[in-house]
């Protein structure tokens, strides 16, 4: 934390490069078996998921949500052969409902920026009790909405206590924010905060075990 924070009051490249941790052992953290019902927030199309297969042998149910209408037709691709894998064209709020969401921005589509739809959105407790299963890992990576998802997962996070991946790099007070966020809602995880390789500051990310 006191290099990332360094590197954003002076913009100084070294910051960044002196808290870089390889993303193998980031997830090595995560510590997953081969019984995970993993949630991938913002799939994309399908990299997450891939990266999530590599670190297990098995495991027991995938849910990739993604927004985005054209990543989400990758995703299928990439992912429709795979058993016990839902894929839901949504995206994550702290509440179902409707939302504006930008489109064509690849990537980086986010709620409320440039050319907009509207589109549903889900809790993740409500995709979590429409869907029936008990998720043990999530990654989040929403463009700067993690803090509503956080916030639409209490009953999951008290109930589960699910390994998490959250991204912190979207908004300048998730350093801070986030981990006080999910600490509110359950004292007892280990927080770890990393950076991967990647200049300029992108790709860093909390992880709650």
């Amino acid at each position: 934390m006191d290099e990332l924070i360094e590197f954003r009051l002076s913009g100084k490249i070294e910051h960044l490069i002196d808290c870089e941790t390889d993303d193998d052992e980031n997830w090595g953290l995560l510590e997953l078996t081969d019984n995970e019902t993993y949630m991938d927030l913002g799939a994309y199309t399908g990299d997450t998921v891939d990266m999530f297969l590599s670190k297990v042998n098995s495991y027991n149910k995938i849910v990739a949500v993604e927004p985005d209408n054209r990543n989400f037709r990758k995703l299928n691709e990439s992912l429709h052969s795979l058993d016990r894998c839902i894929q839901i064209n949504k995206a994550i709020s702290n509440e179902d409902g409707t939302m504006e969401f930008s489109k064509g921005n690849g990537r980086g589509g986010a709620n409320g920026k440039g050319k907009c739809n509207i589109i549903e959105c889900s809790s993740i407790d409500s995709l979590a009790n429409e869907y029936c299963i008990d998720v043990s890992f999530i990654k989040y990576d929403l463009e700067g909405q993690e803090r509503l998802a956080i916030e639409g997962a209490k009953k999951t996070i008290e109930n589960n206590k699910p390994k998490m991946l959250i991204a912190a790099y979207h908004r300048l007070e998730d350093l801070w924010s986030i981990p006080i966020q999910v600490m509110d809602i359950r004292s007892d995880y280990k927080v770890y905060l990393r950076h991967s390789p990647c200049i300029p500051c992108w790709e860093v990310n909390y992880y709650f075990i």
